[in-house]
Formats: C-alpha cells, structure tokens, sequence
C-alpha cells in the first residue's frame, strides 16, 4: 500500500505470494485508479489558484495549537506561501530563480509540516503487497460507500486496512492503515471538475499521537 500526496510517494517493495481473487482485485484497482481520476486537475496548464487553511494539531509540547496557511500558485511565475500561529510567522516567495523568506526561521514546526502533507489531497493506493479481502457497500457517517477491506503483508508482519470512495462520485474520503486514520469531507467543484478539492480533513495517527483536524478552500485565483 502506498499514497501519494502532495509532498510524498511512499512504496514498498517486497512481494507477497497470497491467494486473492483476482476480479476483486482488479475492481479494487478500479475505485483507486477512479478517486485518482477525480482528483487530479485534467489542465494540460497548471491552474492559477489560491489556498486558505486553517487548521487544529497536536504540538511537540502536546499542546494543541492552531495556525493559518495561505498559498498562491500563480504557475510557471512562482508562488506565495504563509504561515502563521501564535507564536510563528514565515512568509515564502519562490521565483524561477530564487527563493525569499521574510520570518525569523525557516524551519516550520511539525504541525505545520504534517498539515502540508494532507493538502490538496492525499490519495492512497494498492501495490503488490496487498491482499484484497473484500468490497463492500457500507455507510459512512451519512456518505454512501463502497469500502475496500485488505491486508498489507510485509515480510512477517500483517496490516488490516480499510479505503473508502463515496459511491456516487467515485472520491477516496476515508483511509484505516494500521493505526492511523485519514478522513476529507465536504468536497466540492473547482472550476468545473468535481470533486476535486476537498474543504475539511482530519487524520489521526495513535502510533506518534499526532491529530490534524483542518478546514480550508481552494479557488481560481484572480487576475
């Protein structure tokens, strides 16, 4: 099992020999291959677009701490990023040929670098390693799904997994990977291919302890 967001592609590879059925795995692929398809921007062109965020994380302390981000890609141009908090502040200016920071460090504190990896979204998938187990309709908090139970095997070790993709528009909003869940919700259309961006996020992951609950929209940018 692997994601790919939009920081990171993780993959493993170590092959696992288990008997499966083969259709079901082929309409497991399906469903990822779909919430891909409805996820990513089909523009040959990068779309010129602003993104504002707000957002509630579990500090290094173990203080929850709540922050803003705003971004604004303007292509091949360059793009603004800030990010602020109580007790931070940096503003972000990269330029085809340079980067500017104004802000009295450049290194972002954790829960901002974990709020970066859920945005604009973070779409997991199946690889070689994974067991299809069974699909099945199911309801999840008031969202009709078609929910993809399967084992991740490596080496000794066993995983249990759950994705989910919402039945009518075919996007992945729930992942259960072991001890950490993910969730995106209140998706919505963004210069006319729905679903695409999603407006509220939550993760949990009990093996670090490290909750993000975030809010935010996405928009073309003006002129």
């Amino acid at each position: 099992m692997r994601f790919l967001g939009a920081v990171s592609l993780c993959a493993f590879l170590v092959s696992a020999s288990v008997a499966e059925d083969a259709q079901l795995r082929a309409r497991a692929f399906e469903l990822v291959e779909r919430a891909q398809e409805v996820s990513a921007p089909k523009q040959a062109a990068p779309i010129v677009n602003e993104t504002v965020l707000t957002f509630r994380a579990l500090g290094a302390d173990g203080s929850m701490r709540e922050g803003g981000y705003s971004r604004v890609f303007a292509g091949p141009t360059g793009m603004r990023q800030e990010f602020s908090s109580n007790d931070f502040h940096l503003v972000r200016i990269d330029l085809p040929d340079r980067a500017a920071f104004i802000g009295p460090s450049r290194v972002l504190p954790p829960e901002f670098r974990e709020m970066l990896k859920l945005f604009p979204i973070q779409i997991w998938h199946l690889d070689h390693e994974d067991v299809i187990r069974e699909i099945k309709k199911s309801t999840h908090k008031g969202v009709e799904a078609q929910c993809v139970d399967f084992d991740t095997i490596r080496g000794p070790d066993t995983f249990n997994n759950e994705f989910c993709f919402d039945a009518h528009s075919g996007a992945q909003f729930y992942v259960r990977s072991a001890n950490m869940e993910l969730e995106n919700s209140a998706f919505y259309d963004f210069v006319g291919q729905a679903p695409r961006p999603h407006a509220a996020v939550q993760k949990w992951d009990a093996s670090v302890g490290c909750p993000v609950d975030a809010t935010g929209a996405y928009r073309r940018a003006e002129s």
